[in-house]
């Protein structure tokens, strides 16, 4: 097995070499025999072979039916995926961009990543190999495909996108329904267990009440002494972290508004914090399992719309993102128009 970085620079050529390979001969009128050619985009060929690898890589397409209606609707995409490609490699060749070793440095570094998450190189190939049924090379061409893909588009289209405050209002208004306040509330608890075989943490607190008081345990007057380090300025978070028997120590527990409290806490928790402001800290609260509980009420939302303010940023880069997807579909069109594109695969439309 070569290298990756063989494979690399390797699939560089092959990328510029498929958009120059136009000697081949054309298939017969219906549909082509395996490896013959099912399109030209200016003379460069496109392989029955090239167009079945990409249809496997969609999700799902060998469980299709073989002349079906979804089936034909997959293999249309994927052909004018195809053809796409190859007007990019092309308008690339002729602007001069390639790939540097910047480039193929990120693309190893990512599939390193992606290979090291099942087990390596090896084990990655493999999967694509076997579950796809697609030549790890042409996985990774297509990798590399995407990576010049980009870089041809931020240099042959403007990135400069600017936004008026007007029409992020009049979208704001118009999407109304998108930007809902979720409410809730922000707790935080101490757990204090009247049997310490029930703890599911021992924190450096215990121990030490522990020593002090004769290894004699008693739920109560523990819980108690955390309440005072508290009311004598101590952060709720951080007796927590230190003295807290049970678990969720360390956070804060959200509950949504619509979720009633009595059915997500131990009684009589939920009636406790319905009563609780926001910042308020409760006194030691016995529950009917006999567990304590010292609650922090974080903070108390309730559900409504969301203002313009918090969500103008949010809408500003979507309407970015479409006015880019829109010049790069305007600039797509016309790399087709200008090219001279023939479709031989019978069933599929141009």
């Amino acid at each position: 097995m070569r290298p990756l970085t063989q494979t690399l620079i390797s699939l560089s050529l092959a990328l510029v070499c498929a958009g120059t390979a136009a000697g081949q001969e054309l298939p017969e009128k219906g549909d082509p025999k395996p490896g013959g050619v099912v399109a030209l985009v200016d003379g460069a060929p496109i392989t029955r072979y090239e167009l079945d690898l990409a249809c496997r890589l969609e999700p799902n397409f060998r469980d299709l039916t073989v002349g079906s209606t979804l089936w034909r609707k997959a293999m249309k995409q994927q052909l004018d995926f195809l053809i796409e490609q190859r007007l990019i490699v092309q308008k690339a060749r002729v602007d001069k961009i390639e790939l540097t070793a910047s480039d193929e440095r990120f693309l190893l570094s990512e599939l390193g990543r992606r290979a090291q998450a099942v087990g390596g190189l090896n084990a990655y190939r493999a999967q694509i190999e076997e579950q796809l049924g697609v030549p790890y090379d042409y996985f990774v061409a297509r990798q590399k495909a995407s990576l010049l893909r980009q870089k041809l588009v931020t240099k042959s289209i403007s990135q400069d996108i600017f936004i008026s405050p007007k029409e992020i209002r009049l979208f704001y208004e118009g999407h109304r329904s998108r930007y809902e306040r979720r409410g809730e509330i922000r707790v935080r608890q101490i757990v204090v267990y009247p049997d310490l075989s029930d703890v599911t943490r021992k924190p450096p607190a215990l121990e030490k009440w522990l020593e002090a008081h004769g290894k004699t345990w008693d739920a109560n007057a523990y819980a108690l002494a955390l309440r005072k380090r508290i009311a004598d300025g101590e952060r709720f978070v951080d007796v927590a972290k230190d003295a807290s028997l049970g678990p969720k120590s360390d956070e804060e527990i959200r509950i949504p508004s619509s979720q009633s409290l009595d059915e997500y806490w131990i009684r009589p928790l939920g009636e406790k914090i319905e009563g609780m402001q926001a910042g308020q800290i409760s006194q030691p609260i016995t529950t009917v399992r006999a567990s304590i509980y010292l609650l922090e009420l974080v903070d108390r939302r309730e559900p409504g719309p969301l203002p313009l303010s918090e969500v103008q940023g949010d809408i500003e880069r979507e309407l970015k993102i479409a006015v880019r997807q829109q010049r790069e579909k305007v600039w797509l069109s016309k790399l087709r128009e200008e090219a001279t594109i023939r479709v031989y695969l019978k069933g599929i439309a141009k």
